[in-house]
This record gives structure tokens, sequence and C-alpha cells, in this order.
């Protein structure tokens, strides 16, 4: 632990649910891999609204930093890299490999009611949980039993390397720049696999299929 505490900025209570998004529901057993191949098992989160690696020590949230001195961290089945001064995700594509850049934000579309209605004026729900899905978060702030009804939006970016270069795209248009010579044969695949940029899971297999 003495090492990680010299590569961590403790994450001060500065932190909003409603104004960030965790890229998992909750922080998964997982591992920092230092350069030199030292490891620190901690729980571990990923901030994907301002690009932090997050990390639980005890009941404090701690943003890890000091990041050119991290190889890699390892949540579940995911693995992350830095590079400069944020961590993209790493998914193996064949024999290559598909960076993401994650990128989730938070709109907050007003408050959730007594039967599961959306109105724009605070209600008082007394035997309401706050809950989270995929489309909606929802919260109780402190001190208070009304419930914030938050959307969530997802613009990533993702990277690939043609002719050892990194190349970047994000939607349709940025992804045909990259292969003009193939426009037609890769349009042709987005109609049929009806890939969706914000689903990660859609992009790679798109990938497959291209690379």
């Amino acid at each position: 632990m003495r090492i990680i505490l010299k590569l961590i900025l403790l994450f001060f209570p500065l932190f909003s649910f409603s104004q960030s998004a965790m890229l998992f529901p909750t922080y998964k057993q997982g591992t920092i891999i230092l350069k030199g191949n030292k490891k620190v098992n901690v729980p571990i989160n990923y901030n994907a609204t301002k690009h932090q690696m997050m990390y639980k020590q005890g009941n404090d949230h701690m943003i890890l930093g000091n990041i050119q001195s991290v190889d890699s961290v390892l949540i579940g089945k995911h693995r992350f890299i830095p590079i400069k001064n944020r961590f993209y995700e790493v998914i193996p594509v064949k024999s290559k490999y598909l960076l993401v850049d994650w990128n989730i934000s938070m709109t907050n579309i007003g408050y959730k009611g007594a039967y599961g209605q959306v109105t724009h004026s605070k209600v008082h729900n007394y035997n309401v949980s706050a809950m989270t899905h995929d489309i909606y978060h929802t919260e109780a702030k402190p001190n208070t039993s009304s419930l914030e009804v938050y959307r969530r939006s997802n613009k990533n970016t993702y990277y690939i390397f043609i002719d050892q270069k990194m190349q970047k795209f994000k939607d349709k248009k940025s992804l045909l720049k990259l292969f003009p010579e193939r426009k037609e044969e890769i349009e042709k695949l987005l109609k049929e696999e009806k890939t969706m940029f914000t689903k990660v899971e859609d992009v790679v297999e798109l990938m497959k299929r291209i690379l």
C-alpha cells in the first residue's frame, strides 16, 4: 500500500454522481500494474466523465495519480492503459487492438415521481429507493427524499492502428475517412450490423469485419 500512496491524490468530496458517470455500477476488485511489474490489488472503477481512474481505500474515493508510473489497470476482464493524461480501454480484435476513450455524460432531465413518471418539478417520495439502469440514473439528494433523474449519453472516441499510426473515429463519417477505398463495403456492413457507435460491443463486432 505504501507504493500506491506515492502514486495517488486524495479524492476530496467534490465528486457527484449527478455530474459524473462511473463506468461500472460498483467498484470491482482490480489490479494496478506498475512499471517494473509491481502490482497493487484494490477496488477500482473508472470515472468516464472526468477520465479518472478511481479506487477505494476504506470509505475514501481516491484518484490514481502519477499515471506515467502505471503500466496498466485491470478491472475484471477489462484492461486499461495510460496514454498521456488519461486511460484507454484496450480490446483485442483479431491480431490487433481497439482503444476506447470512454466519454459518458449525465444530463438532468427532471425528478422521478411516485408512480415512475418524470417531471421538471421536485417531487417528494417516501417509499421509493434510488435505482440505476442503462438509460437513467436516479439518485436521492442528501437530506431529501426527492429523486433526480439523469440520462446517460455516450460519446466515445475509438482508436485503431493503421500503418502503425494511431487513427481515431467516433461515428460513421469519421470511420469512412479512414477507409475511403472501402466506403461502399463498410456502409453495407454498418447497415447489416445496425451498428451504434455508442455501443462498444457493436464497434468491436464491426472492427472484426473490417480489420
